[in-house]
């Protein structure tokens, strides 16, 4: 019997040792799991924090786009004031242009008139 107790109690201690063994190798595996899972959350945070930029940028990127769409849209009133105005002054140089004729022809009558009033003149001279 005394045999048979140390054939058992070496098999427990081996079984312990065993164990012991398995448990450590458990403890490396948890080790191992924290480390990853400390990675992971890292890696989280820096893509939370990248995300928090791309949507700051985003934001800056839209005001950047209206400020751009209301510039564009006062340069284009600004256009069709020029227009206008251009139109304006071609009309008003046309109505120069147009008085100016008209005072050229009246002056071309105002010749003929003259000399018709010289010859006529000059008839009662004689």
């Amino acid at each position: 019997m005394n045999r048979f107790r140390t054939r058992e109690t070496n098999k427990a201690a081996e079984e312990m040792k065993r164990t012991t063994a398995i448990s450590a190798k458990q403890g490396e595996a948890v080790a191992d799991t924290e480390t990853a899972f400390q990675q992971i959350e890292t890696n989280i945070s820096k893509m939370v924090s990248s995300i928090r930029d791309v949507t700051g940028s985003m934001k800056e990127m839209d005001h950047l786009k209206q400020e751009v769409a209301e510039a564009i849209e006062s340069i284009a009133a600004i256009a069709q004031q020029s227009a206008a105005g251009a139109e304006e002054i071609t009309a008003s140089a046309e109505e120069q242009v147009r008085a100016v004729s008209t005072l050229s022809h009246s002056a071309e009558e105002l010749l003929q008139l003259s000399e018709q009033l010289t010859d006529i003149i000059h008839q009662f001279k004689l």
